[in-house]
């Protein structure tokens, strides 16, 4: 049931799903995973965030604060755990292309965990940066552009670009912290990182083309 609705989604269709159900007469009621499974589907994702992607480009916001919003186009990541990952990269070992989080408690909870994030050169100049912001400085200095926050917008549309290259949706909840501890752990300690690198930096390759024009 769950693979229909979120295909008829992709497809841009809800209501066949809809009308498939009604005909069966079977019952469907979506849980917090499907709902945010479904947000991450809709293409609309893509669309608004590179628009947005655009307006803050092109915005005279201080660049500190264009750098959070570039960092959470390009690792998908929480506006908190931006912050966080500014603060503590130091600390942060890096391996095959991912800082690895999960070795810091800091970034481990019950859920919204964060477990590993791209890293390349760019990415350690943008956090440097960030570490000269804070967090409430930020929602003050895109509000008063007239631009507000739509970080969870481009959390959405980056795990979107990643199905669309191919990554399992079980894949994109374990870079994005949606799963427990345990899960990960068999994950990360088995997979070939070398082609999770690779598919992700595609993506990354892709928005900052966007970012540049």
């Amino acid at each position: 049931m769950k693979a229909l609705k979120y295909y008829s989604v992709y497809l841009g269709r809800p209501e066949l799903f809809d009308q498939m159900r009604k005909r069966a007469n079977l019952r469907w009621k979506p849980n917090r995973i499907s709902d945010t499974a479904l947000r991450i589907l809709t293409k609309d994702s893509v669309n608004e965030a590179l628009a947005y992607l655009s307006e803050i480009s092109s915005s005279d916001i201080d660049d500190r604060y264009k750098q959070v919003v570039f960092l959470a186009a390009e690792t998908g990541i929480r506006a908190k755990e931006i912050f966080l990952l500014s603060k503590l990269k130091d600390r942060i070992p890096v391996s095959n292309g991912f800082y690895e989080c999960f070795r810091s408690k800091e970034f481990l909870r019950r859920s919204k965990n964060l477990f590993i994030v791209y890293h390349d050169e760019v990415i350690e100049k943008r956090l440097e940066e960030v570490k000269k912001a804070t967090r409430f400085g930020f929602m003050h200095a895109v509000k008063r552009a007239g631009l507000g926050s739509k970080l969870q917008v481009l959390r959405d549309a980056w795990a979107n670009l990643l199905l669309r290259n191919g990554l399992a949706r079980e894949e994109v909840d374990i870079l994005q912290g949606r799963v427990g501890q345990s899960i990960f752990v068999r994950y990360y300690f088995t997979v070939n990182k070398k082609r999770l690198y690779d598919e992700v930096s595609k993506v990354v390759s892709e928005i900052r083309e966007k970012i540049k024009n």
